[in-house]
């Protein structure tokens, strides 16, 4: 009897394992094979292992004779194995389908601002109110936000055109009108006028209506290179939504050759005075080139380098801070000792940075004689670090938390098989790139724009020597030609 009841016994728990082993294979292998950044001899390498080793435990398992005992021991060992990677792959996946697909939407955020001590707290309070709006700049955002505030308020605004913002804002101050109707990303232009620069903190907005457009896709003219492509980095200033459109801080060109391992940081300084892409030739700060969308951003610094950007980055400060976290950190060296104005003390040398100091020191121009210069030479220095942390197996300790960060924190049009080929770069080759900073220059001067065409603003007017320079080091890269730091 006791015999019958251990065959019993072990009978139904070889089925129950069996059957456990064949599900968490199934799944394992579902998820691995959905998991498309990883490069095809690592999938089908992974694949093959966990079919033998599931099918050995199985056969062991099922025998019941010589070797159960082993397969059952293997079968656990592969339950937990199985159960720990369906985990990670899980998540994983989550974070890589949000990373490689396209978000092809921005934001607009227009909003009726009053001054801060007003006493109206909603739209129902400034019936009323005489509301600023511009009488050509962003006219058809203008339009639609108006035509949508007065569906939800139920009464029709009463509005005053300008020309000029700052005469808007001087009417706003005054008296003149009870608020002005604005888009978000043009107010924070005033951060760029004599005069105005603390406009940002004087007002407060009642209502915001969010307009959503597509990114337009750019056309690539060449034949696609498997071993090169270009990202154009932006850095913009808000917090929040990664989608919003907002000035560009960040202009940063990455060139990338996988076959020769050649990176290149291009910086073009915020305040370039360049001719954007829908400005007929009319000159503006680059900075402003984010408030009509990433693509005019992208295309602007085509135009400038006269070289194909097919790809773009977009990453706000949230989604800055919370990548630098989760990669543990990052090392930067920084030329010379300075205090933030955002808080923060750097020592010369390398120093040890979380999320929030990192994003101080790529933010930081006022410490330095050169300004936004050595801003954006210490951004690509931030890059670096990055990159070198990447390079490291530390990554492998926090990569549950890496994948958390990436997800939601950038906007990106890179393709699968990009992301596939820098991941296979460093998992088979173990690759240590040579990364190559380079920034171009100018000279300050004071200009009209075409963003803020009555009003003179700070500009940096092109060294045509330096863009020059710059050209050819990206033909450098593409051409798979070493590159050396200057």
């Amino acid at each position: 009897m006791t015999k019958e009841k251990n065959k019993t016994t072990k009978l139904v728990v070889s089925i129950i394992l069996a059957i456990l082993v064949a599900i968490a294979g199934v799944v394992t292998g579902v998820l691995l094979f959905k998991l498309a950044i990883l490069p095809v001899q690592l999938t089908i390498g992974a694949m093959i292992a966990l079919i033998i080793i599931g099918v050995l435990a199985l056969v062991l398992v099922l025998r019941r004779k010589r070797g159960w005992v082993f397969g059952i021991v293997l079968s656990v060992i592969y339950l937990l194995c199985c159960g720990v990677g369906s985990y990670y792959l899980y998540h994983t996946n989550q974070a890589v389908d949000e990373i490689i697909t396209p978000t092809t939407l921005e934001t607009d955020a227009v909003s009726i601002f009053v001054l801060k001590d007003d006493p109206a707290q909603d739209v129902s309070d400034i019936e009323d109110y005489t509301i600023g709006i511009m009488r050509e700049l962003d006219r058809e955002n203008t339009d639609y936000a108006i035509s949508q505030i007065e569906k939800q308020a139920g009464f029709t605004l009463k509005l005053k055109e300008y020309d000029a913002m700052d005469a808007m804002i001087d009417a706003l101050k005054s008296g003149e009108i009870g608020g002005m109707l604005l888009n978000n990303g043009f107010l924070t232009m005033t951060e760029d006028m004599e005069g105005y620069e603390n406009t940002m903190d004087e007002v407060r907005a009642i209502i915001t209506i969010s307009i959503e457009t597509e990114v337009e896709e750019p056309q690539q003219t060449t034949d696609y290179d498997p071993n090169y492509f270009a990202v154009y980095i932006s850095g913009i200033d808000t917090y929040g939504g990664v989608n919003a459109k907002s000035r560009s801080d960040v202009n940063i060109i990455m060139a990338v050759n996988t076959q020769t391992k050649q990176i290149l940081l291009l910086s073009t300084p915020r305040d370039y005075y360049v001719p954007l892409t829908i400005s007929g030739g009319v000159r503006d700060k680059l900075t402003h080139a984010g408030i009509y969308g990433v693509d005019v951003s992208r295309g602007t610094l085509e135009n400038l380098y006269n070289t194909e950007i097919p790809y773009y980055l977009r990453m706000n400060f949230s989604g800055f801070i919370n990548i630098i976290d989760a990669l543990g950190g990052v090392d930067v060296y920084s030329p010379e000792s300075f205090t933030g104005l955002h808080g923060g003390t750097y020592q010369e040398g390398y120093n040890h940075l979380n999320g929030e100091e990192a994003l101080s020191f790529a933010r930081e121009r006022y410490s330095f004689s050169s300004g936004d210069r050595q801003r954006g030479k210490n951004q690509m220095e931030v890059i670096r670090a990055m990159i070198d942390k990447c390079q490291t197996s530390s990554l492998l300790l926090n990569y549950q938390e890496v994948m958390q960060s990436l997800a939601g924190s950038f906007q990106t049009n890179l393709e699968q098989d990009r992301i596939a080929q820098l991941v296979s770069a460093q998992i088979f080759e173990k690759s240590e790139w040579n990364v190559v900073t380079y920034s171009v220059d100018g000279t300050g001067s004071s200009r009209t724009t075409y963003s803020m065409p009555n009003r003179r603003a700070y500009v940096m007017i092109p060294n045509e020597s330096t863009v020059d320079h710059a050209k050819e080091l990206l033909r450098q890269v593409k051409d798979g030609e070493t590159l050396l730091q200057e």
